[in-house]
């Protein structure tokens, strides 16, 4: 075979792979981030005030005391840790992930990650994953909870959206 002829094969093999849809689209996690810096004044607002009553810090949980900074660096530096271990975990491997607030437009299969109620100073969250199923009836939504840290929380996410875990069947 010619080094032409293999070339050629390669193009029709492509070309047949798009007309026919085989091309599978990578799945999204989009990572709900728009109610995060708000979660964070709010705690931090309480932390301090219920500080302020107690009067002696020291002898506080960690995550319980003043912010010692703006709540919007707690969010950005959660963040950063979310994206480097998505990046990271190799399950994650044939994903894309990406914040709500910057997606352009919606993917097929999309699972969006929110935090239940975001603590600036705690080093576990509580998460939920809600996966929107284009093959189901409309409103119909999966979910999927958990609590951990970023690499935690990547670990079980990809786990979920790429089928590494077991199989739950629904009756």
């Amino acid at each position: 075979m010619t080094q032409g002829t293999a070339s050629g094969f390669a193009l029709c093999a492509l070309a047949a792979s798009v007309l026919c849809g085989c091309t599978k689209q990578k799945s999204v996690v989009a990572f709900n981030d728009r109610f995060l810096t708000r979660q964070s004044e709010v705690a931090c607002a309480l932390n301090a005030q219920l500080s302020s009553m107690r009067g002696d810090f020291q002898s506080q949980e960690p995550e319980r005391r003043p912010c010692e900074r703006e709540p919007e660096a707690y969010v950005r530096d959660f963040e950063l840790q979310l994206m480097t271990s998505f990046e990271s975990e190799s399950l994650c491997k044939s994903l894309e992930m990406m914040k709500a607030s910057e997606m352009q437009q919606e993917p097929r299969d999309i699972w969006l990650l929110s935090l239940d109620r975001f603590e600036p100073k705690a080093d576990v969250q509580k998460w939920n994953l809600t996966h929107a199923v284009a093959k189901v009836p409309a409103g119909k939504w999966e979910d999927r909870k958990g609590v951990g840290g970023p690499d935690q929380i990547a670990h079980a996410v990809c786990a979920v959206v790429t089928n590494a875990g077991a199989t739950i069947r629904h009756k």
